[in-house]
Order: structure tokens, then C-alpha cells, then sequence
């Protein structure tokens, strides 16, 4: 099978989110990334037209992909949805929180100080990541270190990845062990890691377990457990990993579904 957003193949060992009524299968990386205009005209089933099988108000805060945005990304929308982090910042211009993820005390900059840090804007050549996420910073507010005027220290926050949760229980890729919130993974060169979830190399925050040798980033530790897609609207969509044997089975489905085609 192929992966209905990109096209390409999928791996045994990968998450996906697949719809429990059809055959239809995406990466867990393709369902929660922004996506260009003509990469949001997929590839179409024969399915037909599908009718909705979930009721809004039983999933209120159901996410739905792709972001449109490249400021848009998991731990927003989980830190929006369970703690209300996001706006309401402006009457905390200068706000001062100390952090273990960082060394020196951070303060938060929003509209009326924002002319000191520079957004990411690819049109104008001018790159700010955020050290947690490692995702552009696109709009205010922003946590700075207290250095960065000075340039002394450029450390910078997204405000929802400067409040983030200290640990992560019973995580569906590693229920057994508690998740601890890691600036830098230790032992690693420069930080960097490979996700357990994606697979994508990072050198920002993590969630891990040390015991385990078990990281995933920070996007991948708030996965939903479902999602509705563009794609493949009106069915829900929910996070798996299939087993090798699994993953042959649907290899095998979706073969003779092509063949009843």
C-alpha cells in the first residue's frame, strides 16, 4: 500500500493513521505536516463518497489536517486545547519564568516588544527555529533568553514550548515508563537523536526514557489518537502501529481491493 498524502511506500516499523472502514492508510508525518496547495489534491479512492461517522460535540477538540500553516504544529494545538496557553499574553509583556531547559532566565516578548526579534520569514531570508521544536517562529509571543538583546545568548521559545509539561504517563508508544522532559539527550553528539515515532533526526527537546534508551520529539510525544484529514473527510482517522504481521495483512487487503477494482 501506499500512503494516500505522498504516494510513497510505508514501513513495518513506522506509525500511521489509518480509517477503521476503508483502505486508506497515511504517515503519521503526512497527516499532521502543511502541505503546498497541489500536494493537497490526493490521490482519490473508489470508495465513493463517504458519510460522516462521528458526531462533533463528542470530540471537541479534534484536530483537523493538514496545517495550513508552518507556525502550526502538535504541541500548540495540545498546549492550546489542555491549558489555554495560547493569547491572552498581552498584559504579561516581560513576564520572567525560569526553566530548567535553559540556563539563564527567559522573558516573554509579545506585539508591543516584538522589534527586537526577528520572525522567521523565508521571503526576507530571516530564519528563527524555536530550541524546543525545532519549527519556525512565525507570530508572538515568543520566550527569549534574558541575553538575546545582547546577542550573548540566542535561545528562543515558542510560548507553548516554554510551558511545557515536566513528563509524559502512559505514552501509547512506551506505556510501561513515565516520559521525563529532556532539553538535550545525554550522551548524544550536539543533542541529536532519532525520534522513535518519525524517525526524523532532532537536536531540540525531547520526551525519553533513559532506561529504555527510549526519545521521541516533542511534536510526536502529544500524537491524537485520532484526526480528521482533508484526504479522507467525514471518517476519523486513528493513530497504529501495525506488527510485521499486521502490516503484511494490509498489504495483502489492499492488493485484492485493487484487484476487485
Amino acid at each position: 500500500p501506499r500512503c494516500r498524502v505522498c504516494g510513497k511506500r510505508f514501513y513495518p516499523h513506522l506509525w500511521i493513521y489509518k480509517c477503521d472502514k476503508c483502505y486508506y492508510y497515511v504517515h503519521f508525518d503526512c497527516a499532521t505536516s502543511k502541505r503546498e496547495p497541489f500536494m493537497s489534491i490526493f490521490i482519490t479512492t473508489s470508495l465513493g463518497k463517504t458519510s460522516k461517522n462521528f458526531k462533533e460535540d463528542e470530540h471537541p477538540n479534534l484536530l483537523h489536517c493538514p496545517f495550513q500553516d508552518e507556525g502550526d504544529n502538535l504541541v500548540k494545538c495540545y498546549m492550546s486545547n489542555q491549558h489555554g496557553l495560547i493569547g491572552n499574553s498581552k498584559q504579561r509583556d516581560g513576564e520572567m519564568i525560569i526553566r530548567n531547559s535553559h540556563q539563564h532566565p527567559l522573558r516573554l516578548f509579545d506585539k508591543q516588544t516584538s522589534g527586537s526579534v526577528s520572525l522567521h520569514d523565508p521571503m526576507k531570508r530571516t530564519q528563527l527555529l524555536c530550541d524546543g521544536c525545532v519549527k519556525p517562529i512565525m507570530s508572538i509571543p515568543v520566550y527569549t533568553c534574558c541575553q538575546y538583546g545582547d546577542e550573548q545568548c540566542c535561545f528562543v521559545l515558542h510560548e507553548w514550548c516554554a510551558k511545557l509539561p515536566p513528563e509524559v504517563q502512559d505514552y501509547v508508544g512506551h506505556p510501561e515508563h513515565t516520559l521525563f522532559l529532556l532539553p538535550k539527550i545525554p550522551g548524544k553528539f550536539f543533542g541529536v537523536f532519532k525520534c522513535a515515532v518519525c524517525e526524523l533526526p532532532s537536536n531540540g527537546f525531547a520526551y525519553g526514557c533513559t532506561k529504555c534508551d527510549y526519545y521521541v520529539d516533542i511534536n510526536c510525544a502529544f500524537i491524537p489518537k485520532e484526526i480528521t484529514h482533508d484526504s479522507h473527510p467525514n471518517h476519523l482517522l486513528s493513530i497504529v502501529k501495525p506488527s510485521q504481521e499486521q502490516f503484511y495483512k494490509i498489504c495483502r487487503a489492499c492488493k485484492l481491493q485493487a484487484f476487485r477494482n
